[in-house]
C-alpha cells in the first residue's frame, strides 16, 4: 500500500454509505427525543465519525498526487460546504437569543456562536463545568456544533500527515494505527478520571476518525492487491 493507491480511488456514489449515515443521524434525534426511545442513539455520533474519516481520507488519497495544490482545492470544497449553512445558522440563533433570551446571556451564547464558527466550540463545551446530559450544556444553543467542530480539526490536521506520508511506503498506514492505539488508550482513561474530555476533545475521538481512514487504505489496496 504506497502512494501510488491515490489513483485507484474512485469516489463514486456509495448509497450504502448514505444509508448508514442516515441511519446515525436517526438514531441521535430519536436519542434526543427521550432516552427511553433509544438509549444507545448517542452512538449513532461515534459511526459518523468513522464515515467521515472513510471518506475525508479517500478524497485526499485520491488528490495527493498534486501536491499542495490538493490540499487548497480539499480545504476550499470543505469551507463551501460547510461554511454558508454554518453561517446561517449561528447568525439567524444569535439574532433569535436577542429577542428572546435576557441580556446578560447575550454574551455567552455570542461566544458559543463564535465557537462553533471556528471550530473550537468542543473546547468550549468541555470547559463548561458540565457534561453533555447535564442542564448547563442543555442550554447552550450550539452544543450540537462540538462534533462539527472535532471533524473540522480533523480536515485541518489530518492532510499534512498524508502530505508527509507522500511517497513513504505504508508509513500512512503504521501512523494512522499508531493514532488508533494511542487516541482509542487515551479514551479509555479519560472516560475513567476525565470523562468530558473522552467526550469532547479530539486526541479522545481521533481512533474513530482513524478507523474510517484504515478502512479507506484497505478499500483502496483491495481495487489491486499487487498494492
Amino acid at each position: 500500500m504506497h502512494n501510488n493507491l491515490n489513483k485507484y480511488v474512485r469516489l463514486e456514489y456509495r448509497p450504502e454509505i448514505d444509508g448508514l449515515r442516515a441511519l446515525a443521524i436517526l438514531s441521535v434525534i430519536l436519542f434526543h427525543f427521550g432516552r427511553k426511545l433509544l438509549s444507545g442513539g448517542f452512538l449513532g455520533v461515534d459511526v459518523f465519525f468513522v464515515i467521515s474519516g472513510f471518506l475525508i481520507t479517500s478524497l485526499l488519497l485520491k488528490d495527493s498526487d498534486d501536491g499542495w495544490s490538493s490540499l487548497k482545492r480539499f480545504w476550499l470544497r470543505r469551507v463551501k460546504r460547510i461554511t454558508p449553512a454554518l453561517i446561517t445558522m449561528v447568525g439567524i440563533t444569535l439574532v433569535v437569543t436577542l429577542f428572546l433570551l435576557p441580556k446578560w446571556e447575550h454574551g455567552l451564547k455570542g461566544w458559543h456562536g463564535f465557537s462553533s464558527l471556528l471550530s473550537f466550540a468542543n473546547i468550549t463545551m468541555w470547559r463548561m463545568d458540565d457534561n453533555y446530559w447535564g442542564p448547563q450544556a442543555a442550554q447552550s444553543l450550539f452544543l450540537h456544533c462540538w462534533s462539527l467542530s472535532i471533524e473540522e480539526q480533523f480536515y485541518i490536521l489530518f492532510p499534512f500527515l498524508v502530505m508527509f506520508c507522500k511517497r513513504k511506503g505504508n508509513l500512512l498506514f503504521y501512523l494512522i494505527c499508531a493514532i488508533i492505539f494511542v487516541s482509542l488508550a487515551l479514551f479509555i482513561y479519560s472516560t475513567q478520571f476525565h470523562y468530558r474530555a473522552a467526550f469532547y476533545l479530539l486526541p479522545m475521538r481521533a481512533w474513530e476518525l482513524a478507523v474510517g481512514s484504515l478502512v479507506a487504505i484497505f478499500v483502496a489496496h483491495r481495487v489491486d492487491p499487487q498494492l
